[in-house]
């Protein structure tokens, strides 16, 4: 005859494991939020990010073919302002100076220092003035208000770099772009960033960063474009970073 308790008993440490598995689940799955706060911790940590007011740097762009040829370089010099907000994009092209401000206000397009009121190209340098600030002034820029979290676990990056997974997603749209930001699992630090844009995956590698701002933002990074199974297709893009001065 089964006593009449070892049912209770059963229940209970029934209930207590399923509580340890849970617990368990959540050690194994971090809060991505938490891994973005110690990557901001390792790169300076929100008082100093605060505390600069204008970043002037300028970007350099080499583009390769698929048989790794180089195809161009670009110089590009940029200025990032708040309070008020401020960006401005120069560069080059056959002699004449391009320059572009964005504002609260707006966007102004340049040539030669007189504006050009109207421009065919003026949707694709907004998203690249956009995409300029976002790609240097990361980890900081994953605590923008919009930002969609989902941590994935770890795996590893070219050279058996291990690093937590946290995939990004800045819109439900099926046809959104979608990153993956990819974090050293002992200092923290922004290793890498991934995204699939149009069809194709790119794997940006940070191989260096700068030291001028205390914020170890991005000095030499290397994007190759990369197969559903993340093996390497090509190295497409070098960036080179260069700061000129900051302002706090």
């Amino acid at each position: 005859m089964i006593p009449h308790f070892i049912p209770f008993y059963f229940k209970q440490v029934c209930l207590a494991f399923g509580f340890l598995l849970l617990l368990g689940s959540c050690e194994n799955n971090p809060d991505p939020m938490t891994i973005v706060n110690k990557s901001i911790e390792a790169h300076g940590g929100k008082s100093l990010w605060n505390s600069i007011q204008k970043i002037d740097y300028i970007k350099e762009i080499k583009l390769y073919d698929s048989l790794e040829n180089l195809e161009q370089t670009i110089l590009q010099k940029l200025s990032h302002q708040w309070n008020p907000s401020k960006s401005v994009l120069e560069w080059n092209v056959n002699g004449s100076l391009q320059s572009v401000r964005k504002t609260n206000e707006g966007l102004a397009v340049f040539e030669n220092g007189k504006e050009v009121t109207e421009h065919k190209d003026i949707d694709a340098i907004a998203r690249i003035m956009d995409a300029a600030l976002y790609v240097f002034w990361q980890p900081f820029k994953l605590l923008d208000e919009n930002t969609m979290m989902t941590y994935e676990g770890t795996t590893q990056l070219i050279g058996n770099q291990k690093v937590h997974s946290i995939r990004i997603q800045y819109s439900t749209d099926p046809k959104a772009d979608v990153w993956h930001y990819y974090f050293d699992t002992v200092n923290f630090r922004l290793k890498a960033t991934q995204v699939a844009h149009d069809g194709r995956i790119s794997l940006i590698m940070n191989e260096a960063v700068e030291e001028e701002t205390g914020l170890f933002l991005n000095k030499r990074r290397r994007s190759y474009f990369i197969n559903p199974d993340h093996t390497i297709k090509y190295l497409r893009a070098a960036y080179d970073y260069t700061v000129i001065s900051i302002e706090k």
